[in-house]
């Protein structure tokens, strides 16, 4: 498996879980490169095949969301994607790192309890197309 610098053009070269369709649709190069150029966003590959996209989007100092986007062959590398994960997330110096996940996206919750976010509430209408979503937010002492 390989950790590389994201490149334009990474997102067309996955098939996309189909629970994350519709936030791709509001994401393009254009919202990633900028934070590509801070050198916070990440692709993720195994033998040519781009299996995530990751990156944070700084927020101010010491604050950044944390997103991910899966392909749909990304489950049977799912432990090695997510000690990969966890190490790039562990190794920037922001002390507080948010995400969000689909209200019924169960996989999604567990997998946040399991990079060491914590629950911290309810937001409703949320998304572009006013899905519910649950916050998380992993803090460093």
């Amino acid at each position: 498996m390989i950790v590389r610098d994201w490149e334009k053009g990474d997102l067309d070269n996955m098939t996309v879980q189909d629970s994350q369709l519709d936030i791709l649709s509001h994401m393009d190069d254009l919202d990633i490169e900028p934070l590509a150029e801070m050198g916070v966003v990440w692709t993720i590959e195994h033998n040519n095949d781009v299996l995530c996209v990751c990156g944070l989007s700084p927020q101010w100092t010491n604050r950044a969301v944390a997103w991910a986007v899966l392909s749909e062959t990304a489950g049977k590398y799912f432990i090695k994607l997510h000690r990969i994960i966890r190490k790039l997330f562990n190794s920037v110096d922001y002390r507080r790192i948010e995400a969000t996940v689909d209200i019924d996206f169960k996989q999604g919750h567990r997998w946040m309890r399991m990079l060491g976010f914590e629950p911290e509430g309810y937001m409703k209408a949320y998304t572009p197309t006013g899905g519910d979503q649950i916050l998380y937010a992993r803090v460093r002492a």
